[in-house]
């Protein structure tokens, strides 16, 4: 599926080159072998991720070459054989914590399959051989059509797989079940194109507040509770940004603020009964904090103590929220209400300069 090698950086091949006293390449040595590998347990499947290539020979201007395609592979073996659905389930796990982890669609390309149904025998006397048969699937085949990742575009993870290991592996897959109300929502909608920043508001929004549950109390919450005194939309949005714990920028007044100006927007967009829909900017920022606060909810999910979450790579998300905070020249307050900022005087051009 996409984004494996990207993510676990492993490569099958090794490269190695001679110089001579002017270093100019005299000699190129490749070494290709699938070695790079990762195991754990999620349930009754043992997982691996691991190099897989193939040699493929082609010609240039009429002149024989060789080369090597690799990828990554997510493999699933069980003790006993299973049905596909139930090989895919453990795949669409680690396909959905890609989806968090580069904060966009991913898709599988192909499943290949390894029974004894399919064995072949070399010969009469010869030992049975189990060759991997390629399946397709109803529920996977729609993927195959989307559009390859750019390898220009250049995307990053917010972690690597060597932060995460086979211990955070096996803690993902253990809590998915209890935490699929929050998962759900954000990897369905962060695997469409084209969406509209309402939709998506109301899709992330949904996942913070099944998080919030999850998390459980949090100090300083009473502050947003509603008038029956119990949790709202607001407290459940708290607990999140609380619990990743990191600086929202200049614009935001607090964390109580920032949840409050959050649960608004996304109840105005639900409720019929607010009246116009929010300000357009206000919801496309929003949409950027939640986006990048599920993110790092995720990460707390896997390590709950909070150390991956300082390993991230979430400095770009960051400093676009605060960009955009700048851009559009508001501030939330402390009460969740949107303060337009005084428009800065620009500074006046040396003598002599006009501007067109």
């Amino acid at each position: 599926m996409d984004g494996l090698r990207e993510w676990t950086e492993f490569s099958a091949i090794a490269e190695e080159r001679t110089t001579d006293e002017h270093n100019y390449i005299r000699g190129f040595h490749i070494d290709v072998s699938s070695e790079a590998s990762l195991e754990w347990l999620q349930g009754d499947a043992r997982m691996t991720l691991q190099t897989d290539w193939r040699a493929a020979t082609s010609h240039v201007r009429g002149e024989p070459s060789v080369g090597v395609f690799e990828w990554v592979v997510l493999d699933s073996a069980f003790n006993s054989p299973v049905p596909f659905l139930t090989h895919l389930v453990e795949h669409q796990k680690i396909k959905h914590l890609l989806v968090l982890m580069f904060d966009g669609a991913i898709h599988f390309r192909q499943h290949r399959v390894k029974d004894e149904s399919f064995a072949k025998r070399h010969g009469r006397m010869s030992e049975l051989h189990l060759p991997f048969v390629e399946l397709i699937s109803r529920r996977t085949i729609h993927e195959y059509a989307a559009s390859e990742p750019d390898a220009r575009a250049a995307r990053m993870p917010l972690v690597y797989l060597d932060q995460i290991g086979a211990e955070g592996l096996t803690k993902w897959s253990d809590r998915y079940e209890a935490w699929e109300r929050f998962i759900l929502p954000t990897v369905g909608v962060l695997g469409r194109q084209d969406v509209f920043v309402e939709d998506l508001v109301v899709s992330l929004s949904m996942s913070v507040e099944a998080a919030g549950h999850l998390i459980g109390v949090a100090e300083g919450e009473v502050e947003t509770y509603g008038r029956n005194r119990k949790p709202s939309t607001a407290t459940h949005i708290y607990r999140c940004l609380r619990a990743v714990d990191v600086a929202w920028g200049d614009h935001v007044e607090s964390i109580l603020g920032l949840a409050r100006a959050s649960a608004d927007v996304y109840n105005s967009i639900k409720h019929f009964d607010r009246g116009q829909l929010p300000d357009h900017e206000e919801m496309l920022l929003i949409s950027l904090v939640l986006r990048h606060l599920i993110r790092l909810t995720a990460l707390n999910v896997i390590d709950s103590t909070g150390q991956l979450i300082l390993q991230a790579d979430g400095q770009r998300e960051l400093s676009a929220i605060h960009a955009r905070f700048s851009v559009i020249e508001r501030r939330v307050r402390h009460d969740g209400r949107w303060e337009q900022l005084p428009v800065r005087a620009e500074k006046p051009l040396p003598k002599g300069f006009t501007t067109w």
